[in-house]
């Protein structure tokens, strides 16, 4: 996939390693539903499948891309109302994040600690061990993590980020398939990337995959579009007030 479609995804492969220091598995197999995609796939445009993606109130996007040799793995649930939750990985461990009320959660696991070289036996780390430090935090203070993880966070941000990126003109139409039991068809866009698009309108992405060897490996999966989750802040008592 082309790297101008998801800017923020690579520099956060960058942030996350880095800010984690101060301080979601690939879907690679498409779901056989009794669904069976139309004969004749629909002449979707690129413009189609960017006024779904805007249209929507949510959605899921899971998987993982390596490029210039980091894997960055995601597994979030964006809300259009400006809440989150889920993983997300850069070189290390799933980090658990909460974006809630305008404030971002990051939750302090065994794993986590032990990657940051945190003493889980230590004073400092019994009290951190998986505990959810806010950004609004002290120990956050000076960190970037939170304006730099937030675009990713944030649905209007990143599918606005992704839907303007988006190479304009019809999509090519290739072989059918069922994603989550939606019928998909992998359509190929202007710029050459293929991308898996749903066949009924309104014409949701579903998948993107690799647009070549220097654009580097891994796929995306967009799956329940306009169904939101409910996020809530963690409980007070898991909240790290050190």
């Amino acid at each position: 996939m082309s790297r101008q479609w998801l800017p923020a995804v690579f520099l956060l492969g960058a942030v996350v390693a880095g800010t984690a220091a101060c301080g979601g598995s690939q879907n690679t197999s498409a779901n056989t539903g009794a669904t069976t995609p139309p004969a004749a796939p629909p002449a979707v445009q690129a413009s189609d499948v960017k006024t779904a993606m805007q249209g929507a109130s949510a959605v899921h996007v899971k998987g993982s891309i390596t490029d210039s040799g980091t894997k960055i793995a995601v597994d979030v649930q964006l809300n259009k109302d400006g809440s989150a939750s889920g993983t997300i990985a850069a070189g290390g461990p799933n980090i658990p994040i909460v974006l809630a009320n305008k404030v971002i959660y990051l939750q302090f696991t065994p794993d986590v600690m032990k990657a940051n070289g945190i003493d889980a036996a230590s004073a400092a780390g019994q009290k951190l061990a998986n505990k959810w430090v806010p950004s609004t935090s002290k120990l956050m203070a000076g960190s970037n993590l939170a304006t730099s993880v937030q675009p990713f966070l944030d649905y209007n941000q990143f599918i606005g980020a992704l839907a303007q990126n988006m190479p304009a003109g019809a999509l090519k139409a290739g072989k059918s398939d069922t994603i989550d039991g939606t019928p998909v068809v992998l359509y190929t866009f202007s710029d050459g990337t293929p991308a898996d698009v749903a066949v009924s309108s309104p014409h949701y992405l579903m998948r993107m995959l690799p647009g070549g060897a220097d654009h580097g490996s891994g796929q995306l999966d967009f799956t329940n579009w306009n169904q939101p989750v409910a996020v809530h802040a963690p409980p007070a008592g898991e909240i790290y007030t050190g």
